[in-house]
């Protein structure tokens, strides 16, 4: 059963375990189960950690940050370039 109607309170929440939807929104805005849903998941005999976003994951956090960054060089080591110097804009 992936639907679930979650009561807190004064107020029902319609959770869908599938579409890793909330009525709050929150689990919908943020990739995080929020309470009702973790209510949802510990009642199906689910791990919640298996319905967090996978932008939250260890993996993707460190493929992220794979490849080398490196700094970039201070002003006086600027190759200057045959083109006039492009100042702002006057008005905002």
């Amino acid at each position: 059963v992936d639907l679930w109607q979650v009561t807190s309170g004064q107020q029902t929440h319609a959770v869908n375990l599938q579409m890793h939807t909330c009525g709050c929104r929150k689990w919908d805005l943020s990739g995080i189960p929020c309470n009702h849903a973790i209510s949802a998941i510990n009642k199906a005999k689910r791990k919640p950690e298996d319905y967090v976003s996978k932008f939250f994951k260890k993996e993707i956090y460190l493929a992220a940050y794979e490849p080398m960054i490196y700094p970039v060089p201070g002003e006086h080591d600027w190759t200057r370039t045959p083109g006039p110097d492009i100042d702002p804009p006057a008005f905002k």
